[in-house]
């Protein structure tokens, strides 16, 4: 079971004076950290076009720009140009306008619209309508004509990873290694295929070198890292990890779960105990907590 941490949609914190930024990409993480003026996320081997709403020229009178389109379209309905200005703008005007710029960027498609970024933009659209096999379909087609780019390549691993496809996933990120090979966002994907893949000491590998060249992760690293050496058998690790999740994300019941699990595992019945207890104040109902408390109650007497 995973943690339930409240890594909202393009949300951050502040952790050890530095910024997680967090992007969720179908489903999976790739992070960003900034420090000292340093965004990781930054364009690299990119194809310059706008990709957010305030990189495009016409975003202060895109109601403009679209009643124009929509009036050229009242017209002609197969105004090429019409309809793909049309997409871009329902593109850039957010999530609540994807459904419908999909559509019309369909339409225009149909038509021989074969813009670069129409690609990207459908890719982007499709994953956030949790269409993931049709958003790396337009992922990979990008992919065809600017190899190097690197948020579209781990949109395309993430993607991956998310269908399971976990050799796919690692093929994407590799590639993106040899271009990137200290890149905090990719370390930390790499992980999480490694042990999706169940290349446990590789994983923990990945995992802790990130850990020691930027002296940080975000909460659900410390998770995955507290997973890892529980799968590895190091229990006091385990818990040294647990405990820093549960810093960064207090009162989240996986990670309190987890953490309680490897008090026992080291010995610590009572604070196990006084995590299940607090459990059951934040989720009264919570079965495996009165279970474990009445184990531990069992076995005092």
């Amino acid at each position: 079971m995973s943690p339930r941490l409240s890594w909202g949609a393009y949300r951050g914190w502040l952790l050890n004076g530095n910024l997680w930024k967090v992007i969720l990409i179908g489903g999976s993480l790739a992070l960003g950290l900034s420090g000292g003026g340093r965004w990781w996320l930054s364009v690299r081997s990119q194809r310059a076009f706008p990709r957010k709403a305030a990189d495009f020229p016409f975003i202060h009178r895109i109601d403009q720009v679209i009643t124009k389109a929509q009036e050229q379209l009242t017209h002609d309905p197969e105004d090429l140009q019409a309809l793909t200005r049309l997409a871009v703008a329902r593109f850039a005007q957010g999530p609540e306008h994807y459904l419908e710029a999909l559509n019309v960027l369909e339409r225009a498609r149909r038509l021989g619209a074969i813009d670069l970024p129409l690609f990207y933009y459908a890719g982007v659209m499709y994953e956030q309508l949790a269409l993931p096999e049709y958003a790396l379909l337009e992922y990979m087609k990008f992919l065809r004509h600017v190899p190097q780019d690197f948020e579209v390549r781990l949109r395309a691993g993430n993607l991956h990873l998310k269908l399971k496809q976990v050799d796919q996933a690692l093929a994407q990120y590799r590639t993106l290694q040899r271009l990137h090979p200290h890149d905090p966002i990719l370390e930390f994907n790499l992980a999480l295929a490694y042990q999706e893949k169940g290349m446990t000491a590789e994983a923990l590998r990945t995992l802790t070198r990130l850990y020691q060249r930027t002296h940080q992760l975000p909460p659900v690293g410390f998770y995955r890292l507290g997973q890892l050496w529980e799968q590895s058998g190091d229990w006091r690790q385990a818990v040294a990890a647990y405990q820093k999740a549960l810093q960064l994300q207090p009162k989240d019941i996986p990670v309190m779960e987890a953490l309680a699990r490897a008090y026992l595992h080291e010995g610590d019945g009572t604070a196990a105990r006084a995590l299940w207890q607090e459990i059951l104040i934040i989720e009264p109902k919570h079965r495996g907590a009165k279970l474990q408390l009445a184990s531990l109650k069992k076995s005092s007497h």
